[in-house]
């Protein structure tokens, strides 16, 4: 998925979205990139609870593999920042991470201990500061893993709480603090595309009986096919957009756009004045897919250049 939608080559650091969600009893584990506010998926796992092993040390061992599956796979020359929330502050992740060099924007969870100049307290009593980030350096998570990060806290005014961000230590050169806060703003994007596969594919009426992660895994695949394909057709469809849209008068979340691109794609599809140019595109896509040809013409930005464009 990572070279069909990007070629084999790329640069620099690219911002990767890893949540976790559930189909029936069937866990699904998901890496995307974000795209037009969606995450394009890039791969997939489906497991079943409960483990034959011990919970703590199965899961910690799934994930493991699953990013090093996914960072294998990105094109030639790519590096990945993970960006997930508050289930995947534990220590063991973190220190893996350290080991492995692995760079990462994880919200902790609050009454997490940790140490920070000799002083033992909780994550949450690191304060922030209102409409502005602070940069907590050389802190020690977990009192007793004692795995050393980065913490950026930031409130924001539309904020209900502050975040407290985890990083790795001494990463301000890759991921200083302003561009920590907006890469995890983006963490929102994979549960749209949760969403998405659960209202518009199906996913949430499924109902398997027999070896239901296995079939699920396979399921899901084709629906990552489908969905990348909707999502850069929708993408595509500027002069679409214009026809079937009617746009808000005052920005929301800075665009005053009312359909997403998955939502342009599916109208566009069945629309009689746009259906045929839709069905010329889509085969266009395919056929870059059959020649080995990235599907998007741009790759996602170096987080340097998000950095610059901010």
């Amino acid at each position: 998925l990572a070279r069909v939608l990007f070629g084999q080559k790329g640069t620099g650091y690219w911002p990767l979205l890893l949540d976790q969600t559930q189909s029936g009893n069937t866990q699904a584990l998901l890496a995307g990139v974000p795209f037009e506010g969606r995450a394009l998926p890039l791969a997939v796992y489906t497991f079943d609870y409960p483990w034959l092993e011990r919970a703590v040390d199965s899961q910690n061992q799934l994930e493991r593999i699953f990013m090093l599956d996914v960072e294998e796979a990105l094109p030639s020359g790519v590096h990945g920042v993970w960006i997930g929330d508050r289930g995947y502050a534990r220590a063991a992740l973190l220190r893996q991470a350290l080991t492995e060099e692995r760079f990462y924007v994880i919200r902790g969870r609050t009454g997490t201990c940790v140490e920070y100049q000799g002083q033992r307290l909780k994550l949450g009593q690191l304060h922030p500061r209102r409409n502005k980030a602070v940069r907590y350096s050389h802190v020690y998570y977990q009192a007793e893993a004692r795995v050393p990060v980065d913490v950026i806290v930031v409130h924001d005014r539309h904020f209900k709480e502050p975040w407290w961000l985890l990083v790795p230590p001494d990463s301000a050169d890759v991921l200083p603090t302003a561009l920590v806060v907006r890469l995890y703003r983006q963490r929102m994007q994979i549960e749209h595309s949760f969403r998405d596969f659960k209202t518009h594919l199906g996913l949430r009426g499924l109902r398997l009986k027999v070896r239901v992660a296995e079939r699920t895994g396979r399921l899901l695949l084709a629906f990552c096919l489908a969905y990348t394909l909707a999502v850069v057709l929708g993408n595509q469809a500027v002069a679409a957009r214009a026809d079937l849209e009617i746009p808000r008068r005052r920005p929301r979340h800075g665009t005053t756009r009312t359909l997403s691109v998955l939502s342009v794609a599916m109208q566009v599809l069945v629309h009689p004045l746009w259906s045929r140019w839709a069905l010329i595109h889509l085969r266009r896509i395919v056929r870059r897919i059959a020649r080995g040809q990235a599907v998007l013409a741009h790759p996602p930005p170096d987080l340097s250049a998000l950095l610059i464009a901010k």
